[in-house]
Formats: C-alpha cells, sequence, structure tokens
C-alpha cells in the first residue's frame, strides 16, 4: 500500500463509495489502540437528510484536504 494521509486523533476517515456506490477505494491502518464508528449507507443517507450542518461540514472538510493535497502538488 501507499501511504495517503496520516490522521490523528478525533479526525474523520472518509469513504466517498457511502456517496456513488462504488466499490471502496481506500483502507485504514491504526498503528495504535483505535475506536471508529461505522456508520452504514443507509444511516449516512438518513443523517445526511436531516442534519444538514453534518453536510456543510464534510464540505469543508474536502475542500481543506483537496486544497492540502493540490498544495502538495503544486510545490512538487
Amino acid at each position: 500500500g501507499v501511504e495517503v494521509n496520516r490522521m490523528g486523533v478525533g479526525e474523520c476517515i472518509g469513504e466517498m463509495a457511502l456517496l456513488d456506490d462504488t466499490p471502496r477505494s481506500a483502507s485504514c491502518v491504526a498503528e495504535e489502540d483505535t475506536e471508529l464508528l461505522r456508520i452504514s449507507a443507509n444511516d449516512f443517507e438518513t443523517m445526511v437528510r436531516t442534519q444538514p450542518s453534518v453536510v456543510f461540514a464534510m464540505i469543508r472538510t474536502l475542500a481543506e484536504r483537496l486544497r492540502q493535497q493540490t498544495a502538495k502538488t503544486t510545490y512538487l
């Protein structure tokens, strides 16, 4: 595997397959004991429909990650 990102305490790891019903595109490996919350596609859809603040938080997170990735590739 290739390390794409390193996450810290309280950070969110998302899988795009929840959004477009495609095969999973990434896997995670924890370096120490980790507590995870798994959200099913149905629960995710319900949450998005009933809690718009979740959608905005996800968009902000995705935008920030895109900016970071763009900055990394721009300076290579």
